[in-house]
């Protein structure tokens, strides 16, 4: 098992912050892989309201299958 993960904030306010992560499962032959790679973004537009954007790419691999999927998640919270 492999795992790493950044999180990197650009504005001394930490009002953007940018994050990457990586998760990798190796096994026997026989159960295969498993890869999980996230890259995302928020936005803290107030100290109770922000808009969050991800992408995350799954990749599952055995001998016998191989499966594979994209999420794409937008957050928008607002408090008034």
């Amino acid at each position: 098992t492999f795992s790493a993960s950044a999180n990197w904030a650009p504005f001394p306010d930490g009002a953007v912050q940018l994050v990457f992560a990586y998760n990798e499962a190796l096994r026997d032959l026989v159960f295969g892989t498993e890869r999980n790679t996230l890259g995302g973004i928020r936005w803290n537009l107030t100290r109770q309201s922000f808009i969050d954007v991800s992408y995350q790419y799954l990749k599952s691999e055995s001998v016998s299958y191989t499966t594979k999927g994209r999420i794409v998640r937008a957050t928008l919270k607002l408090f008034f």
